[in-house]
């Protein structure tokens, strides 16, 4: 009975020093109170620029075409935030085209119809803006090896890939594609991410479809072991590529997630 009654007491000690520690004293509580509290959770949606899927519906060929295309954006943009939305992740890098002004790439087809061709205003620029209103965020959704299925129109000029970068394209499938095993593909990512970031208050950039399972193992265009120096296989090799472009990118930053 003894030895019961010592582990009972030891029991009652160990409680008591357990709620002196957990719980806070009054100017703990005081500043936890003052701190700021977790950041909300994401709860984000795709927003797919490509063909026009998700927006816009409407081409911005006139001025009309053109507001009518940005409250296209302002009614979805209504209808996300009204079902809880707090984060859009716009597309805008499409197929080696992009949905702003770029010093890299030309415009993508689904603002106006034409491939190069400007929309009259800036599309990644009013988005930001909109969401902000909104509070909400908006992270540039950048898809990175995949490309276009013909070579764009010679009008594009020198800022279509096929024109500035035509050896970091390979073809598979009737689709070109950015070769994820060459350094340079890593490099010309990280440039254009550098670009949307310095130029753009978005609040994060998100890499998509990075991954190489688009090629076969005996796909003869990729110089995956070459470039890379890998003897293993292709697909570990390409495995590889990635962690490089995704260390590339993760070099440069401003606050902006990547």
């Amino acid at each position: 009975m003894r030895l019961c009654y010592l582990c009972s007491m030891k029991r009652k000690i160990l409680l008591i020093y357990a709620l002196l520690v957990l719980i806070p004293s009054r100017a703990q509580m005081g500043f936890l109170m003052q701190s700021p509290m977790p950041k909300h959770e994401v709860r984000g949606v795709w927003v797919t620029t490509l063909g026009g899927l998700d927006w816009p519906a409407t081409k911005a060929t006139t001025a009309a075409g053109r507001k009518k295309q940005q409250e296209e954006l302002c009614t979805l943009l209504d209808e996300l935030k009204a079902s809880g939305i707090n984060t859009v992740f716009l597309q805008t890098r499409v197929r080696g085209t992009v949905i702003y002004p770029s010093s890299m790439e030309p415009w993508d087809a689904s603002l106006t119809g034409v491939t190069g061709k400007d929309p009259g205003y800036d599309p990644l620029a009013f988005a930001i803006d909109q969401c902000h209103q909104r509070q909400m965020e908006l992270h540039a959704w950048v898809v990175s090896i995949p490309c276009f299925k013909s070579a764009p129109p010679r009008s594009v000029g020198k800022k279509s890939l096929m024109q500035s970068h035509p050896k970091l394209l390979c073809k598979y499938d009737g689709t070109y594609y950015m070769n994820p095993g060459m350094p340079e593909t890593a490099r010309y990512l990280s440039d254009l991410c550098q670009e949307i970031a310095k130029q753009y208050d978005i609040d994060g950039i998100h890499l998509a479809m990075s991954t190489s399972w688009y090629f076969r193992e005996e796909e003869p265009a990729l110089t995956i072991k070459t470039f890379m120096g890998c003897s293993c296989t292709v697909a570990y090799c390409h495995n590889n590529a990635v962690g490089f472009q995704i260390k590339k990118l993760a070099v440069f930053g401003n606050g902006t997630t990547v």
